[in-house]
C-alpha cells in the first residue's frame, strides 16, 4: 500500500511528469468557464438550471484546483531559481556555498551533481593552493642552494687565486650560513701546537664559544674520529654527549664534518639549526662534505707554499737570494769564522724615501730601481760574498774574511755608485744609506748581527746617504 502510494505521490515524480500534470491543472479554470459559459448563454440548448450554490461551488473548486496547479509550478520554479543563484555565486569564486535541496528528482539530481563540482573544484583548489606553497618552499629551497653552491665556486677560486685562509674560511662560514637558515656554523683547527682554534665563527655566542675551546672542542673532535664520515645529530638522539652538545650550541640538529690535512684530521667543520620543523638530511651532509673538503685543499695549499718559500733561497725579481737564505748563511759563515778565528761581516743597504718613489712613479719604474741597484751590489762584490734582497728596498750582504773597517769601505764605495746612478738616470730624490756589523764584535751569532745592523740602519736612513758602523 505504501508502495503505492509513493507510486502515485507527485513528490516521487520527475520533472517533467509535474509539468504535465501543473499544465493540465492550469487549464481546467479556463475549460469550466468555457463550459459555464456555453450552457448560459446558448438559447439552442436546453437550458440546465444552475443555483447559485452550484456555481460557487464550481468557482470554489476551480480556484482550488487553479491554486494547486499554481503551487505545483511554483514548486518546480523555485528550486531552478535558488539553484541558478548559488550557481552565480560557485562562478564567483564563492566554492564553500553548498546547495540545500534534498529532493528526489532532477531537481534533487541538479542539486547534488552541482554540490559534487562544488566539491570538486574546492578541493583541487585546496590542492592547488597547496602545490603553491610546497612549489614556493621548494623554491626557496632551491635558491639557498644555489647560492651555497655559488659559495662554493666562491671558494675555489679564491684557492686557486692563492687567497689567506682567513679570508676562505670567513667565506665558507658566511655561505654555509645560509644553507637551510642554519642558526650558526662554526670552523676549529688545531694550530702548530695541537691547541684547538675557532678559525671562522657565525652566530655562536661568546659563551659557547669559551665551553667550546674548553672542552666541547676535544669532544667533538674525539667523536668525529669515531665517526670518520661526520656526526649527525638530530632531535631524536638523546644520549650525554649529544645533549651536552645541544645545550653548548642551543640547538637540536647538529652536523660536524672532519677537516683533513692529508690523511690526518686537523678540525672540524659544523653547522647548528635551531628551528623546529627544520632538519637537516642526506644531502645538507654532503654539501658540508665539500666544503670541509675545500678547506683540507686550501690548508693543504698553504702548507705546500710555505714549505715551498722555506726551500726557495731565490728572490724572483732580481735574481739575488732571499731573507730566509742569507739569515741562515750567515749563521754557518759566523761559525767558519769562530772556528779559524777569522772575521765576518755583514752589510745592510737600504734606498731612502723608496716608498715616495713608488708612489709618485708607480710599481714598475719602482722594480726598474730595485733591479739595476742588485746588479751594481753584485758586480761590487766578490764571488765568495753573498748578496741577497732583505725587503722591499733593502740589501744585505755577507762579506767573509772582512772586519768592520774593510766593508766600511766597501759600503761607501757601493752607496757612491748606486747614488750615481740615480743621479744619472735623474733620480734626484732617491740614495742609499748602509749599516756594517761584525762578529765578534757585535754579537757571537746571525742574530745578534742582524739586531745591530737593523738599529744602525734605522739611525742612517733617517740622516740619509751615510753607512753606520
Amino acid at each position: 500500500m505504501g508502495w503505492l502510494t509513493k507510486k502515485s505521490s507527485l513528490s516521487s515524480r520527475g520533472l517533467q511528469d509535474k509539468l504535465r500534470v501543473a499544465f493540465s491543472l492550469m487549464s481546467v479554470i479556463p475549460l469550466l468557464v468555457c463550459i459555464y459559459l456555453f450552457f448560459v448563454y446558448n438559447p439552442y440548448i436546453t437550458k440546465i438550471p444552475f443555483s447559485t450554490l452550484q456555481i460557487t461551488i464550481s468557482v470554489f473548486v476551480s480556484v482550488v484546483i487553479a491554486a494547486i496547479g499554481f503551487l505545483l509550478a511554483k514548486q518546480i520554479v523555485d528550486p531552478i531559481v535558488t539553484i541558478s543563484s548559488e550557481a552565480k555565486s560557485i562562478a564567483n569564486g564563492e566554492y564553500d556555498r553548498t546547495i540545500e535541496i534534498y529532493r528526489e528528482d532532477e531537481i534533487g539530481d541538479l542539486s547534488n551533481a552541482l554540490n559534487q563540482i562544488t566539491r570538486h573544484i574546492r578541493d583541487n583548489m585546496d590542492e592547488l593552493r597547496n602545490y603553491g606553497e610546497r612549489t614556493k618552499e621548494i623554491n626557496d629551497e632551491i635558491n639557498k642552494r644555489i647560492v651555497v653552491l655559488s659559495g662554493i665556486l666562491q671558494v675555489s677560486n679564491l684557492i686557486t687565486q692563492g687567497a689567506s685562509l682567513s679570508e676562505i674560511f670567513e667565506i665558507s662560514a658566511s655561505k654555509l650560513v645560509q644553507l637551510k637558515n642554519s642558526t650558526w656554523v662554526v670552523l676549529v683547527i688545531k694550530d702548530k701546537d695541537n691547541s684547538f682554534k675557532i678559525s671562522a665563527q657565525h652566530g655562536i655566542s661568546k659563551e659557547a664559544q669559551e665551553i667550546l675551546l674548553q672542552q666541547g672542542a676535544r669532544k667533538i673532535f674525539d667523536s668525529i674520529l669515531l665517526n670518520k664520515n661526520g656526526w649527525f645529530i638530530e632531535k631524536q638522539k638523546e644520549d650525554g654527549k649529544t645533549e651536552e652538545l645541544k645545550q653548548i650550541f642551543g640547538t637540536t640538529n647538529l652536523i660536524f664534518i672532519p677537516v683533513f690535512r692529508h690523511t690526518k684530521t686537523t678540525g672540524f667543520l659544523g653547522i647548528g639549526n635551531s628551528q623546529l620543523d627544520v632538519q637537516y638530511n642526506s644531502d645538507d651532509l654532503e654539501l658540508l662534505t665539500v666544503f670541509a673538503k675545500q678547506i683540507s685543499i686550501a690548508i693543504e695549499n698553504d702548507y705546500l707554499t710555505n714549505r715551498l718559500q722555506k726551500l726557495e733561497i731565490k728572490d724572483s725579481l732580481t735574481g739575488l737570494y732571499n731573507k730566509t737564505f742569507i739569515v741562515n748563511r750567515l749563521d754557518e759563515e759566523i761559525k767558519r769564522a769562530m772556528i779559524y778565528q777569522r772575521p765576518c761581516a755583514f752589510l745592510l743597504f737600504s734606498i731612502d724615501n723608496f716608498h715616495e718613489f713608488l708612489n709618485s712613479f708607480g710599481q714598475l719604474a719602482s722594480e726598474e730601481i730595485i733591479k739595476k741597484v742588485s746588479k751594481i751590489l753584485k758586480e761590487n762584490c766578490r764571488e765568495i760574498d753573498r748578496v741577497a734582497r732583505y725587503g722591499d728596498c733593502d740589501f744585505a750582504i755577507i762579506l767573509p774574511e772582512k772586519n768592520k773597517k774593510q766593508s766600511t769601505i766597501l759600503a761607501e764605495e757601493i752607496r757612491k755608485k748606486v747614488e750615481g746612478f740615480f743621479l744619472k738616470e735623474k733620480k734626484e730624490k732617491l740614495s742609499a744609506s748602509g749599516a756594517v756589523s761584525e762578529n765578534p764584535i757585535d754579537g757571537s751569532c746571525a742574530k745578534d748581527l742582524i739586531e745591530k745592523a737593523e738599529k744602525l740602519l734605522n739611525s742612517a736612513k733617517e740622516e740619509k746617504s751615510v753607512i753606520k758602523t
